[in-house]
Order: C-alpha cells, then sequence, then structure tokens
C-alpha cells in the first residue's frame, strides 16, 4: 500500500481441512512477522460465507484455523458463489426487460428483491475493510476458494481504494492484466461467449447441480447477455442464449 504501508497477498483456499499444513502455516508467518509494531494481528479474509466454507473441508479443503496460524484473525466476508450472483442478475433483468413507463414504488420492490444489490454492497464492505487494514500497515490475506472469482474483485477495488495509479486508464489496465488475467480469470466460461465448451456447441447438459440449486432444471436466462445461469424463467425481448461449459474445471471457485 502507497500510503499505510500494509501488504496485500492473494491465495486460494487451504487443502488443510480438519487437518494441519505445515507448509500453509509457515508461509503465513512469514506474512505474520513483517507486522509492524504495535500491530497485534493480520487479517485473511475469507471472501465465502462461513457454511461454504466449512462444507469444503469435506473436500478437503477449507478455511484457516487461527489457533494454528500465529497473530491472524479470520473472517468471512460473505459473498455468495457465482451461481448465486448469476441468478440475482437473471433476476434484475427479467425486472428490468418488464418495466414500462416511470419506475414506481412496485418497480423498486421487484428490484429489491432480486437481492442483485445486496450482492453488491458485501463485496464492496468487504473490499473497504481490506483497504482500511492496508491503510493501518497490516497484512491482508484474501482468498475464495480458487481464488480467481471473487478474490479478485476484492483485491482489485481494494487497490482501487488506496492506490490512485489504478483509477487512471493505464492503471485500470494494469490491474485486470495483474489481477485477473495473470491469476486464470475464465472469463470466456464467465461471459458465457460461444464456443467450443459451449453446451451449444457441443449438445452437452450442465454439470447437475450447477444451477444455484441441486438438479435445477435448465432453462434460458431472461434476456441476459452473455449469462451463463439458469435462474428465473423464460425469455425476453432481445434474449440470449445460455452457454455453459462442459469442462468441470471451468466451474471452479464456488464448490459448495
Amino acid at each position: 500500500c502507497p500510503v499505510g504501508g500494509g501488504s496485500l497477498w492473494r491465495c486460494s483456499q487451504p487443502k488443510s481441512a480438519f487437518q494441519r499444513s505445515a507448509h500453509d502455516e509457515e508461509f503465513l508467518a512469514a506474512i505474520t512477522d513483517s507486522l509492524p509494531p504495535r500491530t497485534d494481528q493480520a487479517l485473511i479474509l475469507d471472501a465465502r460465507p462461513y457454511a461454504n466454507a466449512l462444507a469444503n473441508k469435506a473436500t478437503g479443503a477449507g478455511f484457516e484455523n487461527p489457533k494454528f496460524y500465529r497473530s491472524t484473525r479470520v473472517e468471512f466476508a460473505n459473498i455468495q458463489n457465482i451461481h448465486v450472483v448469476r441468478e440475482a442478475h437473471n433476476r434484475m433483468q427479467a425486472v428490468c426487460s418488464a418495466a414500462t413507463g416511470a419506475p414506481g414504488g412496485k418497480f423498486w420492490q421487484q428490484v429489491e428483491g432480486t437481492r442483485w444489490y445486496d450482492l453488491l454492497a458485501d463485496i464492496l464492505v468487504a473490499s473497504e475493510l481490506i483497504a482500511s487494514e492496508l491503510l493501518m500497515g497490516k497484512p491482508v490475506v484474501v482468498h475464495c476458494s480458487d481464488g480467481w472469482d471473487r478474490t479478485p474483485q476484492l483485491t482489485s477495488l481494494a487497490m482501487l481504494i488506496v492506490d490512485p495509479h489504478y483509477r487512471t486508464l493505464e492503471g485500470f489496465a494494469e490491474l485486470v492484466e495483474k489481477e485477473f488475467c495473470h491469476f486464470g480469470h475464465r472469463f470466456h466460461t464467465r461471459l458465457g461467449h460461444p464456443g467450443e465448451q459451449s453446451v451449444e456447441a457441443q449438445g452437452a447438459a450442465p454439470p447437475p447441480g450447477e444451477q444455484g440449486g441441486p438438479g435445477g432444471p435448465v432453462a434460458p436466462s431472461p434476456g441476459v447477455p452473455g449469462s451463463t445461469s439458469t435462474g428465473g424463467g423464460g425469455t425476453g425481448p432481445g434474449a440470449y442464449a445460455v452457454n455453459y461449459s462442459s469442462d468441470p474445471d471451468a466451474w471452479g471457485d464456488e464448490g459448495p
């Protein structure tokens, strides 16, 4: 951080499950050893809801136990997984597509019911937390599951807050390259671009339970450009086809 002197780190979830990982603890210790005087703890911010992170322990992953990671505290940002986000976006698109005339009270109630702005608020609140820790000179470690969706959202927004360079055109381009491209963010899959990996091209079905709930029906999204979700029924004016990746790894980052 160019102002407070804090350091920002990112990774994926630890693979320790219900055991300990000596290598992971050693790596985190190297970060906490850099704590400035009078700074007692480094922040480990898990972007996921606690329940989701806990469920990942059953797959051999999970989250850090502060008991074994000295001078750290763990917080959960409660940011929902990509399937929940897609469904909220679909609902918002459906509400906006169906709106006629000047927005009234019913329209804003429907907008609130999509939970889209709740999701955005969770991301902004977590990003502000990261920025405030950095400005106080503390190290912050950020991760979600695989670290290529929620994690770059948080680290990028935090850097936009604390460093004016990233608020320039050149700096913003650098930010996207280093936080998204270099860490493998799956633009093709997330934007639903048609291609060899799409279900439309291959006639394959998406992985079971990857529609935001177990075994949900596959349905086109209501007028959402580039959507890869199945939430919300029907198609609206100008609706776009839905493309799913048939590569199981492409769904990554959002186990439960």
